[in-house]
């Protein structure tokens, strides 16, 4: 009789020409998880991530929230969705903390209490509202599939208040002048960051030619694409902007010296994906203190415009965003309209 699979495990290999590794073992197959034998716990999240990749749930009738496992909603979704989204890698981790969490659970345990307790296990209640989004997302398919009966709410938490901290043009200055002496590539995402308004996404992604898959720079006629070519539309809108003079002068500059080959913000040669921990430090070191973050160079972005006078409606289509965003966030500081009205109580006629 043929023995039972065992299914994928953990094996620590050990070989004498080089140090032991945690790999996976599945059937006949070994998949190495890269974690050395002092990393078990890293080394068991790799084995759950594989599990819920390689698991294929069965998709049949419709069935009552009680007969359906959310691990089986989750699947379907990693499977049928996630690939065509902009950044499949961390929708995808997304799904796998959601699955670690609720086991084996079923539909119709997904309450506003669970919900609620979900939201208090993780650190940030923004990261908990993301992923229960992805939650939600997914619940939503696997009924247009045909797959339940009947429809189930996810409970989402308040939205984060959005962040107001902007830098005034002395820290950014100081924060420049401590970025180009310690980390010069960080100087560049700064003030590429500071001169467009974009996210850190769209300027680590943008190349210097016209890729399929990636934003790009036009240093011939002064235009930043920052959408990628081929990208699905989404709600953050990425529309082309012309570069400012003074940043244009800058890139040509960084890509005659070959600080920029293929990517326009490189490290030894190389395009960067993260650039959080490199610019965390840079804003420590000019003592700006908490609350400055990559995004930050955003909203300093549409702050400094609205300060000088910039109509809302460019403000808005410069940064992709919608009018009445920028009129919620940033219209107290320095809106035209409210300094005439200001004007008119002490105007005589």
């Amino acid at each position: 009789m043929p023995r039972q699979a065992k299914g994928p495990r953990l094996y620590l290999e050990t070989r004498d020409d080089r140090p032991a590794v945690w790999v996976i073992r599945d059937g006949g197959r070994k998949i190495s998880t890269g974690c050395a034998a002092s990393q078990r716990d890293e080394a068991e999240k790799r084995l759950e991530t594989y599990r819920t990749e390689q698991y294929r749930p069965e998709r049949g009738d419709a069935k009552h929230p009680s007969n359906v496992l959310i691990a089986d909603v989750l699947n379907i979704y990693l499977a049928d969705r996630v690939p065509a989204q902009a950044r499949p890698k961390e929708a995808a981790s997304r799904i796998i903390r959601l699955a670690e969490y609720f086991g084996t659970g079923t539909l119709d345990s997904i309450t506003g209490p669970a919900c609620r307790a979900y939201t208090r296990q993780r650190s940030s209640q923004a990261a908990a509202r993301r992923e229960l989004e992805d939650l939600r997302a997914a619940i939503i398919h696997h009924r247009r599939e045909g797959l339940c009966n009947q429809i189930v709410e996810v409970i989402l938490p308040e939205r984060s208040q959005p962040r107001e901290r902007w830098l005034t043009r002395s820290e950014a200055a100081r924060l420049l002048r401590t970025a180009w002496r310690r980390s010069p590539h960080v100087a560049r995402f700064i003030l590429v960051g500071l001169y467009t308004g974009s996210r850190s996404g769209a300027i680590l992604g943008a190349s210097l030619t016209a890729v399929t898959g990636k934003g790009w720079v036009d240093l011939n006629k002064g235009v930043f694409y920052r959408k990628a070519f081929g990208a699905a539309r989404t709600k953050k809108r990425q529309p082309p902007v012309p570069i400012p003079d003074r940043l244009l002068a800058h890139m040509r500059r960084w890509q005659a010296k070959g600080h920029c080959k293929k990517a326009l913000i490189e490290f030894d040669g190389a395009p960067i994906l993260r650039i959080t921990k490199a610019f965390d430090r840079a804003v420590e070191a000019a003592g700006l203190g908490d609350g400055v973050t990559p995004h930050t160079l955003r909203h300093t972005a549409a702050t400094w415009m609205v300060e000088n006078g910039v109509e809302t409606a460019d403000v808005a289509k410069f940064l992709g965003m919608t009018e009445a965003m920028v009129e919620d966030r940033y219209g107290h500081i320095g809106s035209k309209a409210l300094a005439r009205a200001a004007e008119g109580l002490t105007r005589r006629k």
